[in-house]
């Protein structure tokens, strides 16, 4: 068996600089390391190689990549691949998938192992995109890996529940696992390192680096959140503040559109109503999307007659931007969604209720979602397809981006429309995707049309409009292009554990995924002031996390910058936390510290209290 690892140099979060005049990352003199879920996706790699099995990493990157390469080799892969030339440079999620899907063609590896994201770019998608690009079948999100009779097994752990999924080889995998500390010990490889050209690795020039990608970065802002960084000692009012900011949390939001001037709106939907005819993005499209007039899709997620609130935060991102430009929201079904379904879905903002419908369409089966999005897209075509950047969703949504070479960014905050550069009455639709978890705020532009952006959950606040109405239209696929012998399948759906979602009286810890106020556990605490912490946010509507290495936080989810991008609206701290543990949450909106200040991070609140004096003052406190 060869399995085929794919790892990415990434600068050290704390050396970032930026390069605004080619709006990328300075890397030459920067301290940098392998992506932590990379190095994580070699450690299951090298677990599950045998006697005769080969373990092979590969890397795309400048000459300086080459070490991580050498590491891996180190830590016990065979060899290593380095895709290495300046036309290379400046590849987007796309063109990363297209050179390594040659290169899957070239290895005919059994297995394909890759982080799910990288802390540079936390897209989510190049592995996605790989297995459609390279015909390989595809298992996201693993926490743990296994080989069966010819199938690879995942273990995955999402939202409180575990399930496991297979897949037949060949196959891509996504770890989602946190990296192992320390790495086991395996034997070095040994090996040499290949370098390939792009001449050596073959396939159109076109396809790779800026050239193929299909989007860019239009403009990066550096974020550096202005902190009030005031002090409270009382316990009684510090938890008044607290609750207060915690209600106002709920329903806030994070991100804001810009306002555009109002002669800026007619420009975009004339040149871009017909949507991608051509492809090329330039807005010259046959026309086959004009009889319907410009529309943002907006993808629902759904539980039989419950809408996920990430949906309904989607439409209400896409609802500014759709006005400004003169374009319909629709809210986009999988298969029949009419009556109250479609009232909920006009209220949060939609103007139409698209159902997509295929004879042989499996809303269950993201193999299925991608074919029927590919084909609607070319039957109807959109400006823009607004998922949500959930363990299902970017799943397929990047897969049928790659099928259709369309630009997609994922794990945005906002959408928002800007004039293009040097041109006084064309709009384009920019996507505000956070970098180098939230230290940047990247505005990405796909040069494609439709394009495509997955939503983080918790960035936006909801609409609530009752009073509106949206008609449903039905729109018939045919049959779709399913490759039945390489789907994944759900063979154990799982169930919450202790800390699950939510259940009766609370009993079970809130997830920190989409979560808009969030209790966050440092290290140096006992059980019992753990306990404080879990209790005030079951009092607060919050969710509960802790940072690696917090200790008596049973069951919490831990997070890190290898693991996860969040955006709360306020985040509690209790304990003690170095700077790096705060990176997934660096964009809340209001931090507060409990129990001690900390050293180097600047607060919004400092609550200046021993947990032990909020446990008693929680004991007291009437229900709220």
């Amino acid at each position: 068996m060869k399995i085929l690892v794919l790892v990415k140099q990434v600068p050290s979060l704390d050396s970032v600089r930026f390069l605004p005049q080619i709006n990328r990352i300075e890397r030459e003199g920067v301290d940098s390391l392998t992506n932590p879920l990379d190095g994580q996706a070699l450690e299951i790699a090298l677990g599950l190689a045998g006697a005769g099995d080969e373990v092979v990493v590969a890397t795309m990157g400048p000459p300086q990549a080459r070490a991580v390469l050498e590491d891996a080799i180190a830590r016990g892969a065979a060899r290593g691949v380095h895709l290495v030339d300046p036309m290379f440079a400046g590849a987007d999620t796309l063109a990363t998938a297209r050179a390594f899907a040659r290169l899957v063609d070239r290895e005919r590896p059994d297995l394909v192992l890759g982080g799910r994201t990288s802390i540079d770019g936390a897209t989510a998608q190049v592995i996605p995109q790989l297995a459609e690009l390279a015909g390989l079948a595809l298992a996201t999100e693993a926490d743990s890996v296994e080989l069966h009779d010819g199938e690879v097994e995942i273990t995955r752990r999402a939202l409180g529940s575990v399930s496991r999924v297979r897949a037949p080889l060949p196959a891509a995998v996504s770890i989602a696992a946190p990296p192992t500390v320390p790495p086991a010990a395996h034997a070095a490889g040994g090996g040499t390192v290949e370098q390939l050209d792009v001449d050596v690795l073959g396939g159109d020039p076109a396809g790779y680096g800026i050239r193929g990608s299909a989007t860019y970065v239009q403009a990066v802002d550096v974020v550096d959140p202005v902190r009030a960084g005031e002090t409270v000692r009382d316990t009684g009012e510090g938890l008044r503040r607290v609750e207060a900011l915690a209600t106002t949390a709920s329903a806030g939001a994070t991100t804001t559109v810009p306002a555009l001037p109002d002669t800026a709106t007619a420009p975009l939907r004339a040149a871009r109503r017909a949507g991608s005819g051509d492809g090329d993005g330039d807005g010259d499209g046959d026309g086959s999307g004009a009889e319907h007039g410009a529309e943002i899709w907006v993808v629902v997620e759904r539980s039989e007659d419950a809408v996920a609130r990430v949906s309904l935060e989607a439409l209400a991102a896409a609802r500014p931007v759709a006005e400004r430009v003169g374009a319909a929201v629709v809210a986009l079904c999988f298969g029949a969604c009419d009556g109250a379904l479609a009232s909920r879905l006009a209220g949060a903002g939609a103007d139409t209720v698209l159902s997509l419908h295929a004879p042989d369409l499996a809303p269950g089966d993201p193999s299925s979602l991608a074919a029927a999005l590919s084909v609607a897209v070319e039957l109807r075509p959109p400006l823009a397809v607004l998922g949500q950047w959930t363990v299902a969703q970017r799943d397929w949504l990047a897969r049928a981006a790659a099928r259709r070479g369309l630009g997609m960014t994922g794990d945005v905050v906002g959408l928002d429309a800007a004039l293009r550069p040097g041109s006084a009455d064309v709009l384009d639709l920019v996507w505000l995707k956070p970098a180098w978890s939230g230290a940047a705020l990247a505005r990405v532009v796909a040069r494609t049309v439709p394009s495509f952006g997955t939503l983080r959950p918790g960035a936006q606040a909801g609409l609530d409009r009752p009073d509106r109405d949206a008609p449903t239209v039905r729109l018939d696929l045919g049959p779709l292009d399913v490759d039945a012998g390489r789907s994944s399948r759900v063979v154990d759906a799982g169930a919450a554990g202790a800390a699950g979602a939510a259940g009766a009286a609370g009993a079970a810890d809130l997830q920190p995924d989409g979560a808009r106020v969030l209790v966050l556990v440092g290290r140096g605490l006992g059980t019992a002031d753990s306990d404080t912490a879990r209790s005030l946010a079951r009092r607060l509507g919050a969710a509960f996390a802790r940072v690696p290495g917090a200790a008596h936080a049973d069951g919490a989810t831990t997070v890190s910058a290898a693991t996860h991008a969040l955006s709360p609206h306020l985040a509690v701290v209790f304990g003690s936390v170095e700077p790096a543990d705060l990176v997934p949450v660096r964009l809340a909106k209001t931090i507060v510290s409990v129990g001690e200040a900390i050293p180097g991070v600047p607060v919004d609140l400092a609550l200046l209290v021993a947990p032990a004096a909020i446990r008693l003052a929680l004991d007291g406190a009437p229900e709220r």
